[in-house]
């Protein structure tokens, strides 16, 4: 995209083929005696939204993990060693809140629980926006703690309402569906994160902008766009339905 132009014409070739192909497999799945995904888990409407609200969520948090550590450590000037340091913060906060999350989702609304942890994300998202190179070790720290503890808060009990609202002989079937979802936002996070990146540093760059001004410039966009995409979850799980604990 990049190179080629958004809208040249490899670019929707591509993209066509993909929706060509996207539908021919559900069409095909529709009609085989035992296809590869039950389509009436489809009119599951916590399932669906559980999914969708977890791939949002995914594609936030991989923008966050792929942008933050070259800020860190280009923007910041932290080494190595001090930048993981920074990262680790969010998988220990979600260690230590997807338990208690999950243990509480069984007592409190999952409606509740996955708004408010999708909402600290994008809080978390939005504050690495107002990072500076004079940022302290501590300061960059709490916003990713921030987004641990909604990440935890949200996890378990969105996993827990999908599963509860598949039937239970097709409860397996709901968790690769979860596991596809996962996976499908990690790679597109990944994607639209370079992509937003890519675009306003070298818009920034065609504007006379110095190489670090226009990194920052492109870190600020993707890591809003992060946060867009954590408040869209936010508005999955206020319209969810509830899932079979």
């Amino acid at each position: 995209g990049g190179r080629w132009g958004w809208f040249s014409p490899g670019i929707l070739a591509c993209a066509g083929a993909s929706l060509a192909a996207f539908a021919a497999f559900f069409r095909r799945q529709a009609r085989v005696e035992h296809p590869m995904v039950d389509l009436s888990l489809l009119a599951i409407r916590p399932l669906v939204l559980g999914n969708l609200a977890s791939m949002f969520c995914f594609m936030a948090l991989l923008t966050n993990a792929v942008m933050l550590p070259f800020f860190l450590t280009h923007v910041v000037n932290m080494d190595a060693r001090h930048a993981g340091m920074v990262m680790a913060t969010l998988p220990l906060c979600m260690a230590f809140v997807a338990p208690v999350s999950g243990f509480a989702s069984e007592k409190i609304s999952h409606r509740l629980l996955t708004s408010v942890g999708m909402a600290l994300t994008a809080a978390g998202l939005y504050s690495q926006t107002l990072l500076t190179a004079d940022s302290t070790m501590l300061r960059c720290a709490l916003g990713q703690a921030v987004l641990g503890v909604g990440f935890g808060m949200f996890l378990s009990p969105n996993n827990n309402a999908v599963l509860g609202s598949a039937p239970r002989a097709k409860s397996g079937l709901a968790g690769s569906i979860m596991a596809l979802v996962r996976n499908f936002g990690m790679a597109s996070g990944i994607a639209l994160a370079t992509a937003v990146y890519e675009a306003f540093r070298n818009d920034a760059l065609s504007r006379g902008a110095q190489l670090l001004d226009a990194f920052v410039q492109g870190f600020d966009a993707s890591l809003t766009c992060a946060a867009i995409l954590a408040v869209l979850g936010v508005c999955v799980c206020l319209v969810r339905g509830q899932g079979r604990s």
